[in-house]
């Protein structure tokens, strides 16, 4: 899943956790990418979140609770900078729904 709004992008990636390090390794050589936060990475068995993957309109609060509650249990500085930085993008831009603006 991806969503965008506010000039913040928001992914959930699901599979083999070996191509998910692989794929977020890519990611944080990229230099078009940045302030990249894992909000969990899990690897216990269980069935997909997004199986059948189909769009749909997501609300900005709902992202920002998200974050927000990454951000309460983050240990790491660079995930509360980051985290923190995303946060007050959201806050600076129109937030009817991610997605528009």
């Amino acid at each position: 899943m991806l969503v965008f709004g506010s000039g913040v992008f928001f992914q959930w990636i699901e599979g083999p956790a070996a191509q998910i390090r692989k794929l977020i390794a890519s990611l944080h050589g990229d230099p078009r990418h940045y302030d990249i936060v894992s909000l969990s990475q899990s690897e216990e068995e269980r069935e997909r979140l997004y199986p059948n993957w189909d769009m749909e309109r997501v609300e900005a609060e709902d992202i920002r609770l998200v974050l927000q509650d990454a951000l309460e249990s983050a240990e790491d500085k660079n995930n509360v900078a980051a985290l923190t930085r995303i946060l007050k993008q959201l806050d600076s831009g129109p937030l009817d729904s991610l997605g528009q603006g």
